[in-house]
Parts: C-alpha cells; structure tokens; sequence
C-alpha cells in the first residue's frame, strides 16, 4: 500500500456504514495519519460478530440502565474500547462530539461517526468492528481471544463505576453461581488418604447425610473405578454432577465393613455455618451468605437448643471474617430473631432496587440473648444482619467497626454466559442510616485499647451517656461530611483480630442478664416510624 492509497474496509465495517446512513449517522471516515508498511498478522481464531454485538450490546445497556449513578451507554462503550490498551498497550482511542478514532501506534489512526449516547447496539456494532479492524494491525490483538477481549472491553467500562462492580467470564461465572446457589453434589468433605479418599464432613440435609455416610469413612471406588491417594479436587469433578443423576460410592468403614451406596445428585451449597456450645452458651460461626445459610442456621440453632432441654442460656452469631453474600439470605436470617418491623431498606435508581425488607416470622431464640460479634472484615450481608439485630434492641454487637460496605449488587448475566456484578442500590438500617464507608459500630469496642474482657465490659457498663451520644451521631451521618464519617470511624477502629476476647465478652454478658440488659438499652432507637 503505498501512503496515497486508501485501507480497505472489512465487509462487515462496511455494512455498519450503511446501517449508520440509514439512522443519519456521519458515515464512517477512515483517515491514515502515517504511512507504515502493515506486518504479517497471525490471527488465532476469527471474532464470533454476531456473539459478540449481543454480548456488547446488552452488556453496555444493562450497565447504563442499573448501576446507582447514572453513566450514558457512549460513555460505558467508549471506556471499553480503550479498555483493549490493557492487551495492546500501542493501541490508543479518542472521541469527541462527532466522531471516535482509535489505532494502534505506528499504523495511522481509523475515524467513524459517534453514535447516540443512548444507542447500545450501535455503539456494540462500532466495538466490533473495531476490534475487526484493529486485529489487522495488532499482532497482540490477533492472538487474543473473545474471551480476553471481553475481559479487556467490560474491564474498561467497569473503570468509571465502583470497585465492587466487576465482570466475570463464562467459566468464573460458573463457578459463583455455584457458591451462590449450589451445585449438584452429594454433599461430603474429603482429604487425601492412603486408600482413597476420607470423608472429613457430611454437610448438613445432603444426599450423603441421608445415606448414613459418616466422618472417617474412606471412598474407594466412585462409579466403580478406584480412588487411588485421591484429594479433595481429584474426586470433585467423578462425584459432582447433574441435579438428578446418579454416582455409586464405594465405602470402607473403620471396622472394615466395605458397601456400596448409589447416591442421587441433589443441589448443594458449600457450608457456612458452624454451630457449637460451651456451658450451654451457643456459639454460631457463620463465614458467608449463600442460598441455604438461614436454613443451615435455623436448623443447627433448633436442634441445639432442644438438645439442651430448655438449658441454653443465650446465642453468639460470630461474623467475624464474614465478607456477606446475598442480600435475601441477610433478610432471612435477620427475621430469625426480629418479630416484626424493618430489617433493612434499599434505595436507588433503578425502580427495581427499591424495597422495604420487613420481618414476619416469630423469634427462633424464644427471646435468648443474643451477642453479635464483628470485625473490619465483616461486610454487606453481615452488616445488614448486625444493624437490624441492634437497632431492634435485639442484640448487643461487640468487636470493631464493620467493614462499611452499604450496598447491593446485582448479577448480569450474558449472552456469553459470563456475567456482570453491578452496583444498583445502596441499603439503610431500621433507624435510617447508610451503612456504606460507615460500618456498624459497636457497643463494646475491643480493640480500642489493650484490657481484660471484665475492664472493656465495666468501662462500657459506666458509660452509657457517651454511647448514647455516639449512637445519635452515628444514625444521624447522612446529614454530615465524610470527614465526620472518619472521625466516628476512628473512636473504634477497623481491626481484622480475631481472639479469645471477643468470646468472653460475650459469655459474660449473656451469663449476667442484668449487664446484658443495661448496655443493651445503650443503644436505643424507636423503630415505630419504620414498622
């Protein structure tokens, strides 16, 4: 090509030149601002068009339609055009009014007409194209895949919101679908043993359980082919499996019974909750919010408290490390313990991200005290469940300042079948505060100073005054500056420690009903105006 000829345009660009005359769109320009001789380019697979624009275009508009803060679809495509930077960092794209260029340096610069801020299947069809184009000239580009591309586009829009928003391919997509609603699995733990594989733990209400499987049985056969010094992920993929299907196990039991037990494919989640007592105190270790986290909860906490006899003296819901998970499961779970009125609020642009979660079950702890323990890595779900317990007056909340994440996404999926983590609302708790860069705050902070657990609960204990005081501020933070939000932040500071104190802090307040009563009604609120 000598620099007086002109590039000739792929067939498809072509076509997108005329639909764009067709909607009185500038027709597309291509300009050459150097002249350079064009390398050979080896391309590793051929862009899937059609996929491609359906994946761009919904992804574009879905993004521009649901995130909190409104950003204009042109805005979104744009950014992801030059998120391709990230696999060409040669590659460059600029916009104005009228038109977009991009190219890669050294190769001349490809103008075409702007489409319509609001316009997502047009903007996808430029994307495209340009991709097209540009993997003529991008030997980085030619080799990378869609699913790079993807990556590359939905990381570049994804830039101008917030960092909890985020996209995911067809396969990560998978697999958190999988620790959100479960999977088809028959619902055991295993660790690597000489004949096979241990069983470590039976999760609760699965197939396994119901088959009379136990802790300390070894697996060795699965479907009659053996399970050689497996471990855990070795015999995952032979065991897990469609909702329905079949796998037979073969068992060796400690007594050397051996027995095969054919185990039908169920839905299951990865377990969340540990339910332990001591001295009749119940102890809930809960470490994420998944689809049967209030299920495992409520049974573990039932079966407990029966077994006890009418003996349990009070419950410490542990949500310490807890990073959340569903907003549904933290309503769930928040019902548990609430009779009535609101557990949380949420609030935002979209018409559907708007709602009032209100509680409508009895209380599953027949009015046990309860403890809630936190730390700075206790976050979204766990915070909902904190908030509602304590502005209800239903639990005291020890420990450090939450993690402060007050808002909700929503999950995107695909034409690709990857999917799209979007910020759409952000949530209140029952006295009206948003908990987003704020937190809960705690009625017994631990890890202020260095003290005993009798000294932190007897300096709380004599100061109710002050954390009256500190409570009205903090349910009053809306109307205040982030530099307010910080100082409140910084009287109890954010601390990832998990130790022994926080439990006997917590053992002492539910043993002495008195204590638990007094600094439990430190943190007053009227819930009335939310019910």
């Amino acid at each position: 090509m000598t620099c007086t000829e002109r590039r000739r345009l792929p067939g498809a660009w072509k076509a997108a030149v005329r639909l764009g005359r067709q909607a009185s769109v500038v027709a597309v320009v291509v300009v050459l601002s150097a002249c350079a001789t064009q390398p050979s380019v080896e391309r590793t697979q051929p862009i899937p068009i059609d996929a491609a624009r359906r994946t761009l275009s919904v992804g574009f508009e879905q993004l521009s339609e649901r995130y909190i803060e409104y950003q204009p679809v042109g805005a979104l495509a744009f950014e992801g055009l030059r998120g391709l930077n990230a696999i060409d960092p040669a590659f460059e794209a600029t916009r104005n009014a009228e038109t977009v260029s991009f190219g890669v340096e050294g190769h001349g610069s490809h103008s075409v007409a702007a489409p319509s801020d609001t316009d997502a299947e047009r903007w996808a069809v430029l994307t495209v194209e340009a991709i097209r184009t540009i993997r003529e000239e991008s030997q980085a580009l030619a080799k990378a895949s869609i699913e790079q591309i993807y990556e590359a586009i939905f990381d570049g829009s994804l830039s101008l919101l917030d960092t909890y928003s985020r996209y995911a391919g067809a396969e990560e997509a998978a697999l958190n679908r999988e620790k959100r609603s479960g999977f088809g699995g028959i619902g055991i733990i295993v660790q690597n043993a000489p004949r096979g594989a241990a069983i470590v733990q039976v999760l609760y209400d699965s197939p396994a359980l119901q088959a009379g499987l136990r802790e300390g049985d070894i697996v060795t056969h699965i479907d009659s082919k053996p399970v050689v010094s497996a471990k855990s992920t070795d015999i995952s993929d032979p065991v897990r499996g469609p909702i329905g299907t079949s796998v037979v196990l073969r068992i060796e039991r400690a007594n050397a019974e051996t027995f095969d037990v054919d185990l039908t494919r169920q839905r299951v989640a990865s377990p969340t909750v540990y339910v332990s007592d001591r001295s009749n105190i119940i102890t809930a270790r809960i470490t994420g919010f998944n689809r049967s986290t209030t299920r495992q909860l409520a049974a573990q906490l039932t079966e407990t408290i029966q077994r006890l006899g009418g003996g349990a003296r009070g419950i410490v819901l542990d949500f310490r490390g807890n990073p959340g998970g569903l907003l549904s499961e933290a309503v769930r779970m928040a019902d548990l313990f609430i009779p009535d009125g609101r557990i949380v609020t949420t609030t935002g642009r979209h018409p559907a991200s708007v709602h009032d979660y209100e509680a409508r079950e009895d209380d599953l702890a027949g009015g046990l005290p309860i403890v809630v323990v936190v730390n700075g890595r206790s976050a979204s779900a766990s915070e909902i469940v904190a908030a509602a317990l304590q502005d209800h007056e239903r639990a005291i909340v020890i420990g450090s300042i939450s993690y402060g994440k007050g808002t909700v996404q929503t999950v995107i999926p695909l034409p690709n079948e990857g999917e799209l983590t979007v910020t759409w609302s952000k949530f209140l708790a029952p006295s009206g505060y948003a908990l987003n860069g704020l937190g809960v705050r705690p009625s017994i902070c631990t890890n202020a100073v260095e003290a005993t657990a009798e000294q932190l609960i007897k300096r709380a204990a004599s100061s109710g005054a002050d954390l009256i005081n500190i409570f009205e501020a903090w349910r009053g933070i809306d109307r205040r500056s982030d530099t307010d939000r910080k100082s409140l932040r910084a009287v109890c500071p954010a601390s990832d420690r998990v130790d022994d104190l926080d439990g006997s802090i917590a053992e002492s307040l539910i043993v002495d009903r008195g204590l638990y009563n007094r600094i439990l009604a430190f943190a007053p609120m009227s819930v009335a105006a939310h019910k």
